[in-house]
């Protein structure tokens, strides 16, 4: 703008210069006076003003000159300009300025026209650290107070500080086992029940925090303990077996080959070097063995006792060798084969003592009044028919299934006498046979040969005696059927063929194998059961989604560690009870029900799946799959992943 004014008056010294010619030469005409012509000449030009800014885009600096000697009588004017400007300072910002028309804008830490000068940040009404700010050169630095974490100007407690010191997100309070840091409460320990602690004392155990205290319950050792924290120490010379005290070297009570051993002190020590008794009276030369006090067994007859390591005979017996063996027999029993001889302990337990003018029996039937005599038996001999009659000892006797009529032998059977070969009137195939001894004892009728006979029997031909009874040749028909079969039985029809009986119409033939299925039943007409046909139970697998605590919608991450919230849809069978069984699996694994599964309690949509132990940071899904009553199984269905993080608060933001 300047410039351009110099300019301007230049142009007007010009022309006011020209017209003072025109006047002079006008003069001079007027005069008519002769003159010689003189040329405008400029003078030296004047130094370079100071720049009109010290930086920026608009800086300009000037320099003009003056008309030394003006034209005259006719001589040339001066040309050019009396002023002439040139730019300055252009550009000229310090410190990475960027100049804008007179001055420069500056990058952030400078200031001035030029940003020539440090900009104090930290001095500022809106300081730019929120805890300590330092000024640099240009630029500035943010500290934090200890414990703080340093977030751009911003400083954020990301762990506990607590009496001036920094701990870590869970650590424990170092004079309080049962309490830690905790992100909701970052300036005092929170009591921790879940954190393991010791109450030093050893007679408790299972000790836990509880409202901030360690507390163990109480336990008490026997006598021959002492506490060890958690448990029952043995002290030394002791043992402790199956609950009760014993000292260094006591037997086992019914046991006298082990023994407390202090070095062993919880079961018994097995000694062999013991002296012991096995307290078994069929024992001798007891001593332990393997931990056991065994003796060697010896024997003694029935009619022995064991005594003292010997046998020795019981009262009321006798011990007679009988056919090069020694034999017990009791007081009173007679020598086998010789009824006039018997053991008599009071006269000798070891032979056999003989009877005198008693009544015996030698054995023979057909001897009467036998007596003994000099310990033998003797009697008085007789004889008998041998076809229907015995010797008992004292007369003839019948045989079992006889009689004896007029000096013949008959069969005697229900208490009445037939004669030889007289028929069994209620069956043609049995009679009288006296020569039949096998009969008679059951006092039954003897049996005839084959003969022709009538068994009254449609179903059998070509009747015969045989054994006693009328058989014909037979020949079966069915008399039951399966229930698979609408036959109910068949019939002889006496010409060797059968006739079918029919289950009545609607007679079940094939039961349903279940309340989804239809039995098949018989027409009453044709022997078959209908062709199985079962009805079929169609599965609709459905969806499985994990939600937040209220179901209303499906959530990705979780703080909690020890339940899911899982919600199913869609899961249906056409008949019958629907089964859902489901597995927690890893989010990479593929979706498969693994062996570790488990049966959700109802068939309700929404299922809370509780004790588990989900681990920070992994991420999870669901696995569930349907059965129906017949155990048919429906796809795995999974649901969506959710990450576990611990650090999160209903599901949505992170807490610091």
């Amino acid at each position: 703008m300047k410039v351009k004014t110099m300019n301007i008056v230049l142009v007007y010294i010009v022309i006011l210069s020209f017209q003072q010619d025109q006047v002079s030469g006008w003069r001079r005409r007027r005069r008519r006076r002769s003159c010689s012509p003189v040329n405008c000449q400029w003078g030296s030009w004047s130094s370079w003003s100071v720049c009109s800014h010290r930086c920026g885009s608009a800086g300009v600096q000037t320099r003009t000159r003056s008309i030394r000697q003006s034209a005259s009588c006719g001589g040339s004017s001066c040309s050019g300009l009396s002023s002439y400007s040139r730019p300055c300072n252009r550009g000229a910002c310090h410190n990475g300025g960027t100049p804008v028309y007179g001055r420069c804008y500056c990058t952030p830490g400078w200031t001035g026209t030029c940003c020539e000068s440090d900009l104090d940040e930290c001095s500022s009404s809106s300081p730019p650290c929120q805890h300590i700010c330092h000024n640099v050169f240009g630029s500035y630095t943010c500290r934090c107070h200890d414990c703080y974490t340093k977030l751009g100007g911003n400083c954020e407690l990301r762990q506990c500080k607590i009496g001036g010191k920094c701990f870590q997100y869970g650590h424990v309070n170092p004079t309080n086992q049962c309490q830690d840091c905790q992100t909701y409460r970052k300036t005092i320990w929170t009591n921790n029940n879940a954190l393991s602690c010791s109450d030093n004392n050893l007679c408790t155990r299972n000790d836990k925090c509880v409202d901030g205290t360690c507390k163990g319950t109480p336990f008490t050792c026997l006598g021959c303990q002492r506490c060890n924290g958690d448990r029952c120490m043995i002290k030394p010379g002791f043992c402790v077996i199956d609950g009760i005290c014993y000292s260094h070297r006591n037997l086992r009570p019914g046991k006298p080959c082990q023994e407390c051993n202090s070095n062993n002190p919880t079961t018994w020590t097995t000694n062999n070097n013991l002296v012991c008794s096995d307290n078994n009276v069929m024992t001798r030369n007891d001593r332990c063995t393997n931990g056991k006090c065994r003796g060697e067994p010896f024997t003694c007859l029935t009619c022995q006792d064991h005594h003292n390591d010997t046998c020795r005979i019981k009262s009321s017996y006798c011990l007679i060798n009988y056919n090069n063996v020694d034999t017990c027999f009791t007081a009173t029993t007679e020598k086998p084969e010789n009824p006039c001889q018997w053991c008599l302990p009071e006269a000798s337990t070891t032979t056999w003592t003989n009877k005198h003018d008693v009544p015996c029996d030698d054995g023979d039937s057909c001897t009467k009044s036998d007596t003994c005599k000099h310990g033998q038996c003797e009697g008085i001999s007789f004889t008998c028919n041998n076809d229907c009659q015995s010797c008992n000892g004292s007369d003839c006797g019948l045989h079992i299934g006889y009689g004896y009529v007029a000096d013949n032998c008959t069969c005697k059977i229900a208490g009445r006498d037939y004669n030889h070969q007289q028929l069994n009137p209620s069956n043609e195939c049995q009679w009288c046979d006296i020569y039949d001894k096998t009969s008679k004892p059951i006092l039954a009728w003897s049996n005839r040969p084959s003969v022709v006979c009538n068994d009254n029997n449609a179903c059998t031909k070509q009747d015969l005696c045989q054994n006693g009874y009328c058989v014909g040749t037979e020949y079966s028909c069915q008399a039951s059927y399966p229930q698979s079969s609408c036959v109910q039985t068949s019939q002889c029809v006496g010409d060797g063929t059968c006739r079918y009986i029919m289950k009545n119409n609607g007679t079940i033939c094939r039961a349903a194998i279940d309340m989804c299925d239809q039995s098949e039943r018989c027409n009453g007409v044709i022997g078959t059961c209908p062709p199985t046909a079962i009805n079929p139970i169609y599965l609709q697998e459905g969806q499985a989604r994990i939600t937040v605590s209220n179901f209303a919608k499906t959530v990705t991450f979780q703080s909690s560690t020890d339940k899911l919230h899982l919600q199913l849809s869609g899961f249906s069978v056409t008949c019958g009870s629907l089964t859902v069984r489901w597995s927690l699996i890893k989010a990479e694994n593929s979706c498969y029900l693994g062996r570790n599964n488990a049966t959700l309690s109802s068939n309700t949509n929404n299922h809370i799946l509780t004790g588990l132990n989900l681990q920070n940071t992994d991420t999870y899904k669901v696995v569930v799959q349907a059965s129906n009553i017949r155990e048919q199984l429906g796809l795995p269905v999974c649901s969506n992943d959710v990450t576990i993080d611990t650090g999160i608060n209903d599901g949505r933001l992170p807490i610091y």
